[in-house]
């Protein structure tokens, strides 16, 4: 027995399923790209915040702006609130350095307006009484001394701020002393500075840093000695 059947419709179908499936791979691509860009875009969105409020940030210089951060504990959460913290300490440090600005303005200004005015009184008074005379000069000699120390106060937090690090040369240590003595003569107000004992030593170390400390040990002791006081600067072997 034979049997026969039409195989156009069969056919047919075969055709059109070739056409149907690549059309629908297409589609199937498109809305997997269409997925994975709202997916990407929703995950990136924090990161694009970020982005717009540093740029904000750096623009108008205000660091008392905050990234909002994500409702969500993750790497993105973590990153905003370590951007945060990050903030709060750069604008503590800004409104520590506007204070100390404003202080070192306020303390070089006045031993400046000092020696100005001093000067300027001698120069227009020149038949001036000699003690007045004497008391103007030796001002102005106190308000160049503190204007000096004040100076290399700022020097050295400048250099802790920029990192520089001590040298270590070799020194003859005594030198620094006799110098740091005969400066610190001009410091006294009436007190007796005396150098006793005094010996050669030779050591290694910063020789600025050195001369500016005992600076600073010799104007604490005169600040603190009476005026009929005596203080003594020594050095010797340990």
């Amino acid at each position: 027995i034979a049997a026969v059947a039409p195989l156009r419709r069969l056919d047919a179908e075969i055709q059109s399923f070739r056409i149907f499936l690549p059309m629908l791979g297409l589609a199937g691509l498109a809305l997997a790209l269409f997925g994975s860009w709202a997916i990407a875009g929703r995950a990136l969105r924090p990161v694009d915040t970020m982005i717009k409020t540093a740029c904000t940030i750096t623009l108008s210089h205000d660091l008392s702006s905050r990234i909002q951060a994500p409702p969500h504990r993750d790497e993105l959460g973590r990153l905003a609130m370590t951007f945060n913290e990050m903030l709060a300490s750069l604008e503590a440090a800004s409104r520590a350095e506007q204070r100390f600005v404003a202080d070192a303005s306020h303390e070089l200004r006045a031993p400046l307006t000092a020696i100005q005015g001093n000067l300027e009184l001698l120069r227009r008074y020149q038949d001036m009484p000699e003690a007045e005379r004497a008391e103007a000069l030796a001002e102005v000699t106190r308000e160049a001394n503190r204007l000096t120390y004040l100076v290399a106060d700022l020097l050295s937090l400048a250099r802790a701020d920029a990192g520089v690090p001590l040298r270590h040369c070799p020194l003859d240590l005594d030198v620094v002393v006799l110098e740091t003595f005969r400066e610190g003569r001009q410091l006294s107000q009436g007190q007796t500075l005396t150098l006793h004992p005094f010996a050669t030593v030779q050591t290694i170390g910063d020789e600025d840093r050195l001369k500016q400390l005992i600076l600073i040990l010799l104007d604490n002791a005169l600040k603190y000695t009476p005026p009929i006081g005596q203080v003594t600067l020594g050095l010797e072997h340990s």
